[in-house]
């Protein structure tokens, strides 16, 4: 890059609004993709435990030794556990659903960043040019200075 002496952005402030806006966004994607995780591995735990109990009372079906009192507890209990599978996947896809909002909210921000970055790099460009034109401007004054001084002697 050339001279920068003198350069001043106008959209600076702006640009580090939105520097820290995509910060912030990244962050709340972070949390959320941990609350995702955590919430994914919440539902796999239950539905771990709803397959071991309902294999056990397949087995105890088999063998005949489950008789009608435990057969109404562990229905009651696959009931319960499928109840709660469910509503961790509700809340799981409300997550999921609301961090494909932010993740679009931060290509929105990237996006506007990376064009204003561009802006700012045009905006240099066109004040190096602009002292490249002054610095031409200065040295053919002063090769003209000399030239007349050259004929005065």
């Amino acid at each position: 890059m050339g001279d920068r002496r003198g350069f001043r952005y106008e959209l600076e402030p702006v640009q580090r609004k939105c520097d820290w806006d995509l910060n912030d966004v990244v962050l709340e994607l972070a949390d959320l993709n941990r609350s995702v995780s955590e919430q994914e591995q919440r539902v796999q735990e239950l539905t771990h435990e709803f397959s071991q109990v309902r294999e056990g009372w397949n087995s105890q079906i088999r063998t005949g030794r489950l008789n009608i009192d435990m057969q109404r507890l562990t229905y009651g209990y696959l009931a319960q556990l499928q109840e709660r599978i469910s509503q961790r996947q509700i809340h799981l896809k409300s997550l999921e659903q609301e961090r494909d909002t932010v993740i679009r909210r931060s290509h929105e921000l990237r996006k506007f960043a990376d064009n204003i970055e561009k802006h700012r790099g045009e905006a240099l460009r066109g004040h190096e040019r602009k002292l490249a034109d002054i610095a031409f401007k200065d040295a053919d004054d002063i090769w003209l200075q000399r030239m007349n001084w050259r004929k005065k002697k």
